[in-house]
C-alpha cells in the first residue's frame, strides 16, 4: 500500500501517498489519499492504488506541461489529463487525434452522398471516435445516417428513427443498404440483440469490478461473510450485495 517512506513530504504538503500521484489530500483525509486514489481503492475492493492496473489515472508530465507537439513545438499550455492540455484533450476526443483540428463539414456532406448513392453490401464507414458521426444537412444538425436517409428517399423520418441492420452504427456505418425506419422500441430491441448496452463495468455509474463480483458470490457462497459485512468491505449496502449473490444484477459474470 502506499506509505510515507515514498513521498517524504506529503503529510506535512498534505499530498497524497501515492507516490505519482499530484493531488491533495481529500476529505478522507485519514486514509492520506486524494478523493480519486481513495474513491479508486474502493471500487476495486481495497486494491492498492499505487497498481500498474490503473489505466485511468497516469502521472503527469515532470513539469505540468502539455506533451503535445505539432510543427516541432511543444505545447506550452498546462496539463490537464492523460498528458495533454484541455485544448489537445478535446481534440482529440472530437477528431480522435491530439493534432488533427476539426474536420470540415464538407467532408461528411460529401459522404454523405456517396452513401446515399452506394449500391454495394458492405458497410460504409464515416469517422467516428466518441460517438456516432454528426453532419450539419440542410442547415440542420443531425445523425449522419440520418442525412444518407433523406438524401437517399426526399423523406424526412419525422419521430420515426433510423436503424441499422448491420449492427455497425456506433462504428459510423451510414450505408443506406444498411438503414431502416422504427421507433424507439425497436432500437432497444436491436441494442440488446447486438448487445450494445451499457453493463457491468461499462456503466458509468458502477461501483465494483468482475473479480470484486466474483469474489463476492465465492465468499457469500462459502458462508466466509454475511451479505452486511461484504457490503462494508466493498462500500455498497446491503442490498446491492442480495441483488449480485442472487443474480439479479451482473448477470453476465460467471
Amino acid at each position: 500500500m502506499a506509505d510515507t517512506t515514498t513521498r517524504p513530504h506529503a503529510v506535512d504538503s498534505l499530498m497524497c501517498l501515492v507516490s505519482w500521484c499530484t493531488r491533495l489530500v481529500g476529505k478522507y483525509r485519514p486514509s492520506g489519499l486524494c478523493d480519486a486514489c481513495w474513491e479508486w481503492r474502493r471500487r476495486n475492493g481495497g486494491a492498492d492504488p499505487e497498481s500498474p492496473k490503473r489505466r485511468r489515472l497516469l502521472p503527469p508530465p515532470p513539469d505540468g506541461r502539455c506533451t503535445v507537439v505539432e510543427d516541432g513545438e511543444r505545447c506550452p499550455k498546462p496539463h490537464i489529463a492523460k498528458g495533454t492540455c484541455n485544448q489537445h484533450w478535446l481534440r482529440k476526443w472530437r477528431n480522435g487525434s491530439n493534432t488533427r483540428r476539426r474536420r470540415a463539414n464538407g467532408e461528411m456532406v460529401a459522404l454523405v452522398v456517396a452513401a446515399a448513392r452506394a449500391t454495394g453490401e458492405d458497410c460504409v464507414l464515416a469517422p467516428c471516435d466518441h460517438s456516432r458521426p454528426g453532419v450539419t444537412y440542410r442547415r440542420e444538425a443531425m445523425p449522419a445516417a440520418r442525412a444518407v436517409w433523406i438524401e437517399a428517399t426526399g423523406d424526412d423520418p419525422g419521430d420515426r428513427q433510423v436503424l441499422h441492420n448491420c449492427h455497425r452504427g456506433a462504428e459510423g456505418c451510414i450505408s443506406l443498404r444498411h438503414l431502416y425506419l422504427g421507433d424507439h422500441a425497436q432500437n432497444m430491441r436491436d441494442m440488446t440483440e447486438a448487445e450494445r448496452q451499457a453493463r457491468g463495468e461499462g456503466n458509468g455509474n458502477a461501483e465494483l469490478t468482475e473479480p470484486a463480483v466474483r469474489e463476492i458470490r465465492r465468499l457469500y457462497a462459502a458462508r466466509a461473510l454475511s451479505q452486511r459485512a461484504l457490503g462494508v468491505r466493498y462500500g455498497v449496502s446491503q442490498g446491492t450485495i442480495n441483488q449480485i449473490v442472487t443474480r439479479k444484477t451482473w448477470k453476465h459474470v460467471e
